[in-house]
Protein backbone atom coordinates (compact mmCIF):
# COMPACT_ATOMS: atom_id res chain seq x y z
CA UNK A 1 0.00 0.00 0.00
CA UNK A 2 1.31 3.64 -1.02
CA UNK A 3 2.03 5.92 2.13
CA UNK A 4 -0.13 9.35 2.26
CA UNK A 5 2.14 11.04 4.41
CA UNK A 6 4.01 13.04 1.48
CA UNK A 7 0.68 14.29 -0.05
CA UNK A 8 -0.12 15.79 3.24
CA UNK A 9 3.42 17.42 4.06
CA UNK A 10 3.16 19.69 0.76
CA UNK A 11 -0.04 21.31 2.24
CA UNK A 12 2.22 22.20 5.10
CA UNK A 13 4.70 23.91 2.88
CA UNK A 14 1.50 26.36 0.96
CA UNK A 15 1.00 27.20 5.30
CA UNK A 16 3.80 26.96 7.50
CA UNK A 17 7.12 28.79 6.76
CA UNK A 18 9.95 26.98 6.19
CA UNK A 19 13.43 27.33 8.14
CA UNK A 20 16.11 29.27 7.04
CA UNK A 21 19.36 27.85 7.37
CA UNK A 22 22.16 28.67 5.10
CA UNK A 23 23.04 31.63 2.52
CA UNK A 24 25.01 30.51 -0.53
CA UNK A 25 26.72 32.35 -3.43
CA UNK A 26 26.05 30.69 -7.20
CA UNK A 27 29.25 29.66 -7.28
CA UNK A 28 29.42 27.84 -4.16
CA UNK A 29 26.28 25.37 -4.52
CA UNK A 30 26.46 24.59 -8.70
CA UNK A 31 28.86 22.51 -10.36
CA UNK A 32 29.14 23.35 -14.08
CA UNK A 33 28.83 19.61 -15.54
CA UNK A 34 25.94 18.48 -12.76
CA UNK A 35 24.34 21.40 -11.50
CA UNK A 36 23.25 22.07 -8.30
CA UNK A 37 23.20 18.34 -6.93
CA UNK A 38 24.84 19.45 -3.40
CA UNK A 39 22.23 18.19 -1.79
CA UNK A 40 22.04 14.40 -3.44
CA UNK A 41 24.52 13.30 -0.48
CA UNK A 42 21.53 13.89 1.44
CA UNK A 43 19.54 11.98 -0.35
CA UNK A 44 19.54 8.28 0.78
CA UNK A 45 16.80 7.26 -1.54
CA UNK A 46 19.24 7.92 -4.91
CA UNK A 47 22.51 6.37 -2.23
CA UNK A 48 23.33 10.06 -0.17
CA UNK A 49 24.66 8.74 3.45
CA UNK A 50 25.16 12.23 4.96
CA UNK A 51 22.76 13.56 7.14
CA UNK A 52 22.50 17.44 7.90
CA UNK A 53 21.89 19.25 11.24
CA UNK A 54 19.69 21.95 12.17
CA UNK A 55 20.51 24.22 15.57
CA UNK A 56 22.89 20.51 16.64
CA UNK A 57 20.28 17.94 15.88
CA UNK A 58 19.35 16.39 13.02
CA UNK A 59 17.00 18.29 10.64
CA UNK A 60 13.03 17.66 10.85
CA UNK A 61 10.43 18.87 8.59
CA UNK A 62 10.86 21.51 6.03
CA UNK A 63 14.06 23.42 5.27
CA UNK A 64 15.05 26.37 3.36
CA UNK A 65 18.19 27.78 1.66
CA UNK A 66 18.73 31.24 -0.20
CA UNK A 67 21.15 32.91 -2.06
CA UNK A 68 22.97 35.73 -0.77
CA UNK A 69 20.91 37.92 -3.03
CA UNK A 70 17.95 36.80 -1.27
CA UNK A 71 16.27 34.33 -3.98
CA UNK A 72 15.36 30.89 -2.73
CA UNK A 73 18.00 27.99 -3.60
CA UNK A 74 16.66 25.08 -1.72
CA UNK A 75 13.64 24.20 -0.19
CA UNK A 76 13.25 20.35 1.22
CA UNK A 77 11.25 18.03 3.64
CA UNK A 78 13.77 16.41 6.17
CA UNK A 79 13.50 13.15 8.27
CA UNK A 80 16.22 12.23 10.95
CA UNK A 81 18.65 14.66 8.77
CA UNK A 82 18.25 13.04 5.25
CA UNK A 83 15.71 14.53 2.26
CA UNK A 84 12.70 12.85 1.07
CA UNK A 85 11.08 15.54 -1.15
CA UNK A 86 13.15 18.75 -2.42
CA UNK A 87 13.28 21.47 -5.13
CA UNK A 88 16.41 23.54 -6.16
CA UNK A 89 16.35 26.41 -7.48
CA UNK A 90 18.72 29.13 -10.30
CA UNK A 91 18.65 32.58 -8.79
CA UNK A 92 16.64 33.39 -11.01
CA UNK A 93 14.26 31.58 -9.70
CA UNK A 94 13.55 29.09 -11.97
CA UNK A 95 13.58 25.45 -10.62
CA UNK A 96 16.77 23.67 -11.15
CA UNK A 97 15.24 20.04 -10.07
CA UNK A 98 12.61 18.24 -8.21
CA UNK A 99 12.85 15.06 -6.58
CA UNK A 100 10.09 12.93 -5.72
CA UNK A 101 9.04 9.64 -3.78
CA UNK A 102 6.53 7.27 -6.00
CA UNK A 103 6.20 4.91 -3.89
CA UNK A 104 7.94 2.84 -1.29
CA UNK A 105 10.70 1.07 -3.90
CA UNK A 106 10.44 3.92 -6.76
CA UNK A 107 11.50 7.40 -6.92
CA UNK A 108 12.34 10.48 -9.66
CA UNK A 109 14.49 13.42 -10.66
CA UNK A 110 13.85 16.04 -12.63
CA UNK A 111 16.46 18.47 -13.63
CA UNK A 112 15.92 21.53 -15.48
CA UNK A 113 18.01 24.52 -17.81
CA UNK A 114 17.67 27.73 -16.67
CA UNK A 115 14.94 28.64 -19.31
CA UNK A 116 12.59 25.95 -17.95
CA UNK A 117 13.33 23.11 -20.31
CA UNK A 118 14.09 19.51 -19.20
CA UNK A 119 17.95 19.00 -19.20
CA UNK A 120 17.56 15.62 -17.33
CA UNK A 121 14.58 13.13 -16.04
CA UNK A 122 16.02 10.02 -13.90
CA UNK A 123 13.59 7.38 -12.19
CA UNK A 124 15.05 5.29 -9.90
CA UNK A 125 14.33 1.95 -8.45
CA UNK A 126 15.54 0.65 -4.99
CA UNK A 127 18.02 3.35 -4.91
CA UNK A 128 19.32 2.69 -9.07
CA UNK A 129 18.91 4.97 -11.68
CA UNK A 130 16.40 2.78 -14.36
CA UNK A 131 15.93 5.09 -16.95
CA UNK A 132 17.77 7.89 -17.56
CA UNK A 133 17.00 10.73 -20.11
CA UNK A 134 19.33 14.10 -21.30
CA UNK A 135 18.51 16.66 -23.24
CA UNK A 136 20.49 19.71 -24.94
CA UNK A 137 19.32 23.63 -24.27
CA UNK A 138 17.46 23.31 -27.73
CA UNK A 139 15.48 20.07 -26.39
CA UNK A 140 16.46 17.56 -28.71
CA UNK A 141 17.93 14.26 -26.98
CA UNK A 142 21.74 14.00 -25.58
CA UNK A 143 21.78 10.76 -23.79
CA UNK A 144 19.33 7.84 -22.85
CA UNK A 145 20.01 4.91 -21.08
CA UNK A 146 17.57 1.66 -19.41
CA UNK A 147 18.31 -0.68 -17.15
CA UNK A 148 16.99 -4.62 -16.62
CA UNK A 149 15.88 -5.29 -13.34
CA UNK A 150 19.38 -7.45 -13.49
CA UNK A 151 21.32 -3.76 -13.94
CA UNK A 152 22.53 -4.98 -18.12
CA UNK A 153 21.69 -2.51 -20.43
CA UNK A 154 17.98 -2.61 -22.26
CA UNK A 155 19.21 0.72 -24.07
CA UNK A 156 22.29 3.14 -24.08
CA UNK A 157 22.25 6.24 -26.96
CA UNK A 158 23.89 9.18 -27.32
CA UNK A 159 22.99 11.83 -29.80
CA UNK A 160 24.53 14.70 -31.76
CA UNK A 161 23.40 18.30 -31.10
CA UNK A 162 21.78 18.36 -34.44
CA UNK A 163 19.80 15.17 -33.39
CA UNK A 164 21.78 12.29 -35.53
CA UNK A 165 22.54 9.42 -33.47
CA UNK A 166 26.26 9.48 -32.00
CA UNK A 167 26.09 6.25 -30.07
CA UNK A 168 23.78 3.16 -30.05
CA UNK A 169 24.03 0.13 -27.89
CA UNK A 170 20.70 -2.12 -28.09
CA UNK A 171 19.99 -5.48 -26.85
CA UNK A 172 18.70 -7.65 -29.85
CA UNK A 173 18.54 -11.57 -27.73
CA UNK A 174 17.20 -11.20 -24.57
CA UNK A 175 18.17 -14.17 -24.24
CA UNK A 176 21.88 -14.38 -24.97
CA UNK A 177 21.85 -10.64 -24.23
CA UNK A 178 23.29 -10.40 -27.41
CA UNK A 179 23.87 -6.34 -27.96
CA UNK A 180 23.69 -4.20 -31.28
CA UNK A 181 26.83 -1.74 -30.96
CA UNK A 182 27.00 1.11 -33.52
CA UNK A 183 29.12 4.51 -34.15
CA UNK A 184 27.93 7.24 -35.96
CA UNK A 185 29.41 10.38 -38.02
CA UNK A 186 27.91 13.43 -37.44
CA UNK A 187 26.33 12.97 -41.31
CA UNK A 188 24.65 10.43 -39.94
CA UNK A 189 26.47 7.62 -41.31
CA UNK A 190 28.04 4.60 -39.86
CA UNK A 191 31.63 4.80 -38.50
CA UNK A 192 31.42 1.52 -36.85
CA UNK A 193 28.86 -1.44 -35.79
CA UNK A 194 29.81 -5.08 -34.36
CA UNK A 195 28.04 -7.39 -31.74
CA UNK A 196 28.72 -7.14 -27.77
CA UNK A 197 27.77 -9.68 -25.28
CA UNK A 198 26.97 -9.14 -21.89
CA UNK A 199 28.95 -11.75 -19.60
CA UNK A 200 26.48 -11.85 -16.58
CA UNK A 201 29.61 -13.61 -14.81
CA UNK A 202 32.17 -10.85 -15.52
CA UNK A 203 29.59 -8.05 -15.20
CA UNK A 204 31.28 -6.90 -18.36
CA UNK A 205 30.33 -6.13 -22.14
CA UNK A 206 32.49 -8.08 -24.46
CA UNK A 207 32.70 -7.89 -28.12
CA UNK A 208 32.23 -11.07 -30.75
CA UNK A 209 32.07 -12.15 -34.00
CA UNK A 210 32.97 -9.18 -36.91
CA UNK A 211 33.23 -5.64 -36.28
CA UNK A 212 33.47 -2.78 -39.25
CA UNK A 213 34.94 0.76 -39.31
CA UNK A 214 33.84 3.13 -42.25
CA UNK A 215 35.22 6.64 -43.40
CA UNK A 216 32.47 9.49 -43.72
CA UNK A 217 31.79 8.08 -47.20
CA UNK A 218 30.37 5.28 -45.91
CA UNK A 219 33.63 2.64 -47.44
CA UNK A 220 34.92 -0.06 -45.18
CA UNK A 221 38.38 0.97 -44.00
CA UNK A 222 38.91 -2.15 -41.45
CA UNK A 223 37.15 -5.39 -39.95
CA UNK A 224 37.99 -6.84 -36.50
CA UNK A 225 37.22 -10.84 -35.75
CA UNK A 226 36.55 -11.49 -31.90
CA UNK A 227 36.75 -14.36 -29.88
CA UNK A 228 34.92 -13.99 -25.68
CA UNK A 229 36.02 -10.09 -26.27
CA UNK A 230 39.56 -10.85 -27.66
CA UNK A 231 40.95 -9.82 -30.73
CA UNK A 232 41.48 -13.24 -32.86
CA UNK A 233 41.71 -11.77 -36.58
CA UNK A 234 41.97 -8.07 -38.24
CA UNK A 235 42.10 -6.92 -42.15
CA UNK A 236 42.59 -3.59 -43.31
CA UNK A 237 41.61 -2.23 -46.55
Amino acid sequence: MKKKFFPVVFIWIITFPALSQKRYTPEEVTDQKYGINIYDRLNARIGGDSTRNCKGYACEGWVADFYTAGAILHKGYYVEGQLKIYQNFYQNGQMEREFKILDDYKCAMTVYHKDGKIKSEIKYVDGSPVKWEDFYSSGKPEYFEEFAKKGYYLAQKSFFENGLPQETLELVNKKKLIYSKKEFFENGKIKMEGETVYNEDLLDYQRSGKWSYFDEKGNVTKEEFYINGKINDEKNY
